[in-house]
C-alpha cells in the first residue's frame, strides 16, 4: 500500500515537474519576444493590485467609522425612546457597535500590513513576494 502511495507520488511530482518546465520554456520564449512590454505590464498590475488593497482598506475603516458614528446616534436614540439596556432599541445599537469594532479592526489591520505599501513603492518587491508565495 505504501508502495502505490509512493509510487503516485512520484508520478504527480514528474508530471508537475514537466508542466513547469513547459511553463518555463514558454515563459522564456514570451519574454525574449515581448521583453519590456511584459515587464511593464507587470509592473502596472503589482501597482493596481496593491493600490485595490489600499483602497479597499480605506473603505473598511470608512465604513467603520459610519457605523461607530450610527452606534452613538443610535445609542442616544434608544435611551429617549427606551431608557432600560435590554430593549430592542438598545440591542441594535450593541449590534452596530460590535460591527463597527469589527470593521474598524480589520481596517486597521490591514493598513498596517506593509506589503501593499510595498506594492505602491517598489512593485518589484510585491512581484517577487507574490511568486515566492510569501
Amino acid at each position: 500500500m505504501a508502495e502505490k502511495v509512493q509510487d503516485k507520488t512520484v508520478e504527480l511530482m514528474d508530471r508537475a515537474a514537466d508542466a513547469l518546465e513547459a511553463f518555463a520554456i514558454k515563459l522564456g520564449a514570451l519574454s525574449t519576444e515581448y521583453g519590456p512590454e511584459v515587464v511593464d505590464a507587470g509592473l502596472c498590475v503589482a501597482l493596481i493590485d496593491a493600490l485595490s488593497i489600499v483602497g479597499s482598506t480605506v473603505v473598511i475603516l470608512l465604513a467603520g467609522i459610519v457605523l461607530a458614528l450610527n452606534t452613538k446616534r443610535s445609542m442616544a436614540w434608544s435611551k429617549r425612546v427606551e431608557p432600560e439596556w435590554d430593549s430592542p432599541a438598545a440591542a441594535w445599537g450593541h449590534i452596530v457597535g460590535v460591527c463597527s469594532i469589527i470593521l474598524l479592526s480589520i481596517g486597521v489591520i490591514r493598513l498596517f500590513n506593509p506589503w501593499p505599501w510595498v506594492g505602491i513603492i517598489e512593485p518589484q518587491l510585491w512581484i517577487a513576494k507574490r511568486i515566492l508565495g510569501l
